[in-house]
This record gives structure tokens, C-alpha cells and sequence, in this order.
């Protein structure tokens, strides 16, 4: 297990991404943010995800360079017609998973946005910030001193909501 551990480690070390000091891989399927040897505290950057099927695959990568790659055990030439499969099958899998969480982030987020937005009563032409930029309150709205501006989708749905102090 440590032999895995380290060997991914080093892919992902040679490749650049370096992840910071003390970082211990979790090595359960699930995608990982940690921070990067480069992030200031706080920033986690850097992202793994590392499941110990057989063969042993994984990918890392960084969002902030946009850096991503991807790691296997063995060669991919020393792979077997049935190792090859489960791969392709996992990674599929993977995909399919990772694609239906981000959904339901995106849904959350969503509801949460909504909930702001209707508890919110229309914004005040007197608003600072309003006044300061010279504008009119539009669709704005305002809950206490906080002015609250929708994020929609180009159906017209809310997507999420900015908020100005």
C-alpha cells in the first residue's frame, strides 16, 4: 500500500503538482481537494482521487495551473483484455459519479440562492452602494444593509445570487 502511495505521489510530482507539506492520500475513490505546496494558507488548490481497485488508477491535478493527469500501477501495455475493461468501466463510472455531484452542488446552490432571493424585499433607491454608483435599484433586492443581485441561467432560472456589503 505504501509502495502505491508513494509511486503516485511521485507521477504526480514529476508531472508538477506538488501537493504541501504533510499531506496524507486518502486512497478511497473519493475526489480530495488539498492545498498545493504553492497555496497560501487556507487555498486548496490541488485535487486527487486515488480508488485501490484492481489495476490501481488514479488522477491529480491542480485547478489553478489547470494541470491534470492521470496514474496506473502497471503499464498500460502490461494490462490484461479484463484489466483493461475494469479501467475503462471504473473510469466511466467515475465520470458518470463526478457529473451527477457536480449536478447536485449546482442544484443546491440553486435552492439556497432561491431561499436569499425570496426572503429578500425589493432594494431601496437609497441603498450607499446604490447611491455611490449613481444607479437605480432595478430587480436589485436587499436584505439588511446587504444588496442582492440574481445570477441567472439563459433559460431565466436562478442559478445563484451575488451579494454586495
Amino acid at each position: 500500500m505504501d509502495d502505491i502511495l508513494a509511486s503516485f505521489l511521485a507521477h504526480l510530482e514529476a508531472q508538477g503538482i506538488r501537493f504541501a507539506p504533510g499531506v496524507r492520500i486518502v486512497a478511497d475513490g473519493k475526489l480530495h481537494r488539498v492545498p498545493s505546496a504553492d497555496d497560501k494558507p487556507g487555498q486548496r488548490t490541488a485535487w486527487y482521487r486515488l480508488p485501490l481497485d484492481s489495476p490501481v488508477s488514479g488522477a491529480g491535478g491542480d485547478w489553478r495551473t489547470g494541470a491534470r493527469l492521470t496514474w496506473c500501477s502497471k503499464r498500460l501495455s502490461a494490462l490484461s483484455p479484463a484489466e483493461r475493461e475494469a479501467l475503462r468501466q471504473r473510469i466511466e463510472q467515475d465520470r458518470t459519479r463526478a457529473q451527477a455531484e457536480q449536478e447536485g452542488r449546482y442544484k443546491e446552490a440553486a435552492a439556497r440562492a432561491l431561499r436569499i432571493w425570496t426572503a429578500s424585499a425589493p432594494a431601496s433607491a437609497n441603498h450607499p452602494y446604490l447611491l455611490k454608483k449613481q444607479i437605480a435599484p432595478g430587480i436589485s433586492r436587499q436584505r439588511g444593509d446587504m444588496l442582492i443581485l440574481p445570477i441567472t441561467g439563459f433559460d431565466g432560472d436562478l442559478r445563484g445570487v451575488q451579494t454586495i456589503s
